[in-house]
């Protein structure tokens, strides 16, 4: 793991910790459904990249972040976890004030009664 939480892999830059993140956990997806946080150890699963405006699981490369619009809809938050991609909103991320922020109603990544 680099200072920086980048890693380069061939011609791919990988990443394991997001910028304004403040825990000492990373975002792990532990299978090609979910994604918690989980204590760095650099396994395939805690390595994401870039594709476009969506992340990717190098573990799972054919699925993407993606917030689960429906938990938002019912109760104004929503869970994140992988998805197939089908290039919504939900599925769009960029860095906004050293956050990760979906381009669905501009909300943040946040860990639940904590910070992220």
């Amino acid at each position: 793991k680099s200072a920086n939480g980048i890693s380069t892999i061939g011609e791919r830059s990988f990443i394991s910790q997001f910028p304004g993140h403040i825990s000492a956990k990373v975002l792990d997806a532990p299978n090609s459904k979910s994604v918690h946080m989980w204590d760095y150890h650099g396994q395939d699963h805690q390595l994401w990249f870039w594709d476009d405006e969506s992340i990717r699981s190098k573990k799972y490369p054919d699925k993407v972040l993606d917030l689960h619009m429906r938990d938002y809809l019912n109760y104004k938050w929503g869970k994140i976890h992988l998805g197939e991609y089908n290039g919504g909103d939900n599925q769009k991320w960029d860095f906004g004030n050293g956050r990760l922020v979906s381009s669905y109603k501009a909300l943040n990544m946040d860990i639940e009664g904590g910070s992220f």
